[in-house]
């Protein structure tokens, strides 16, 4: 209540016998009290900033992580020369530099700076900062260095020269033809592998949190990268832990729909958003579309639909030809896709079950069998479900028939009764 005016009695003074809430006997009414004009604030008064945080020194973990000066990261891009930018997003802008690691000895590096307006950037920094240092997996990109001086925040990684997963699915390295099969079950496996490492093998343990193509990088030997962890929160170590509260990050079209209800984080948020990047690599298609006018394309609900009814071919990218993959190794990956993306993470596989069911899916497909021969005999017979779970027709395909998805149990199928 306006702290810059004083207090105004009504009245006669504290010393006066009479109530200061009673009129005065004389019946005059009583003066109105001048109210003083509010002081307007001083144009030159500078807002009150918002604390930032703290930059992390450069060792995170035990771990050293090189530290470079404005002057190394403008020398490395040329002063952020239009022809070494290689990409950008919410952060800011990715350039391509190089750095040097020795007297006689330079390192390509990808330098992503965070934008003048980004608001977010600094925190998704720190947060890299403080948990890429103390992983170490082949399929994880690595964090280099980072620069901390102002006007200039970014991160330094290890160059990955053949762009993103989306590059290569829908955007600038795309193919008539599309990727090969056997090459989409191995980026899989890949990306499963890397998140079988953050939830399993290191303590404690990651949730990526935003698992999707731009955040995959494809090497020349198109092997997989996961990369930006700007959005990763760190498990507590702790065994009573089952799930954590936090406010809602992510992409939509990847989001684990309880996730979003809650605001209960677990590793199964990254498993359900997996599940969609593995039927963005069967479909070739994004996990949400604009069809016409309102009408929007949700890609879980149209793969489960044609699935239980048997049309697997339907769901397989129309560019991979027949003969060209194994019936077999197709269902048992769409059987498994579909399951992480069942709606409660209770009924999903952990990623370490998701692994062995993708190397089986390779192995599968590895061995051969091609479905020129096999694909009518499974639609219209009672074949051998060859589904993840192994277990023929699938109980009547449904996923929540499992009695505990990915706590030691088999992984049900979506394949219909055959």
């Amino acid at each position: 209540m306006g702290c810059c005016c004083p207090t105004i009695r009504l009245g006669p003074s504290k010393s006066s016998s009479m109530n200061p809430m009673k009129p005065p006997d004389s019946g005059h009414d009583i003066p109105k009290p001048e109210m003083p004009k509010p002081e307007m604030p001083k144009p030159d008064m500078p807002k009150p900033e918002m604390p930032k945080p703290e930059i992390p020194e450069s060792t995170a973990g035990g771990v050293q992580v090189k530290k470079y000066s404005a002057e190394e990261i403008k020398r490395a891009t040329n002063n952020f020369d239009v022809s070494t930018r290689i990409g950008g997003g919410g952060f800011g802008t990715v350039y391509k530099g190089t750095v040097r690691t020795s007297v006689h000895t330079q390192q390509t590096v990808a330098i992503k700076k965070l934008g003048v307006d980004s608001r977010q950037g600094i925190n998704e920094l720190v947060k890299e900062i403080e948990i890429l240092p103390r992983l170490h997996h082949r399929h994880l990109v690595t964090l280099v260095g980072y620069c901390s001086a102002p006007g200039c925040l970014a991160l330094v990684y290890e160059y990955i020269s053949n762009g993103t997963l989306n590059d290569h699915m829908y955007g600038s390295k795309a193919t008539p033809s599309g990727l090969p099969w056997l090459t989409r079950i191995s980026i899989a496996l890949d990306v499963a592998r890397a998140l079988s490492y953050l939830h399993l093998h290191v303590t404690p343990g990651v949730i990526h949190r935003d698992i999707k193509p731009s955040n995959i990088l494809i090497d020349q030997k198109m092997h997989a990268k996961l990369t930006d962890f700007g959005l990763s929160k760190l498990l507590p170590d702790d065994e009573e832990y089952t799930h954590l509260t936090t406010n809602i990050k992510g992409t939509q079209g990847y989001l684990d729909p309880e996730y979003f209800q809650t605001r209960r984080l677990t590793e199964r948020t990254d498993v359900y958003s997996f599940g969609v990047v593995m039927l963005e690599l069967i479909t070739g298609r994004k996990p949400l579309e604009i069809i016409t006018g309102m009408r929007r394309f949700d890609l879980v609900k149209w793969a489960r639909a044609e699935m239980k009814k048997g049309n697997i071919r339907s769901v397989l990218d129309h560019r991979i030809a027949e003969g060209a993959y194994s019936v077999d190794a197709l269902w048992k990956l769409a059987d498994c896709a579909m399951t992480c993306c069942e709606p409660y993470s209770a009924n999903r596989p952990n990623i370490g079950d998701v692994v062995r069911y993708i190397e089986e899916a390779e192995t599968l497909q590895r061995e051969g069998s091609r479905s020129g021969q096999a694909f009518p005999e499974r639609i219209g017979s009672g074949a051998q479900n060859a589904g993840p779970s192994g277990g023929g027709a699938g109980g009547g395909g449904h996923a929540n028939h499992m009695p505990q998805a990915g706590r030691g149990g088999a992984l049900p199928s979506v394949s219909p009764a055959r």
